[in-house]
């Protein structure tokens, strides 16, 4: 007579259960925004960054021309670009935005992730 073979089955281990990923904040390339507000703001209040290549109106006109100028270059007032007025702008945000690259190459997001620092990375 034949005996049937008894199957035992090891218990499964349990699903490991990974944590949601939530929203953070790149600080350095929110960093490179900062002179860019501050333009804005400025032409807001109706100053101006460089009075004489950009006309001060104040208001949300103004907030326009002043974020358009610095992140062009051109002047509509002039019709004319003035190529360091573009670079003044557009630097600051590229850095950050490279800081930022460089931060995720380099592990050193990862690592604030581990050590448990909440909403930030570089």
């Amino acid at each position: 007579m034949a005996t049937k073979a008894i199957v035992r089955y090891r218990n499964r281990p349990k699903a490991k259960h990974h944590a949601r990923a939530k929203m953070t904040i790149p600080l350095a390339a929110i960093g490179g925004l900062v002179p860019l507000a501050m333009a804005g703001l400025e032409g807001y209040y109706g100053k101006t960054v460089c009075a004489e290549k950009v006309a001060g109106r104040p208001g949300f006109q103004g907030v326009a021309s002043q974020v358009g100028f610095s992140l062009t270059g051109y002047s509509v007032d002039t019709k004319r670009w003035y190529p360091e007025e573009m670079i003044k702008g557009l630097a600051p945000i590229l850095i950050g935005i490279g800081a930022h690259k460089l931060a995720n190459r380099l592990g050193i997001n990862r690592m604030l992730a581990s050590a448990g620092v909440p909403l930030l990375r570089i």
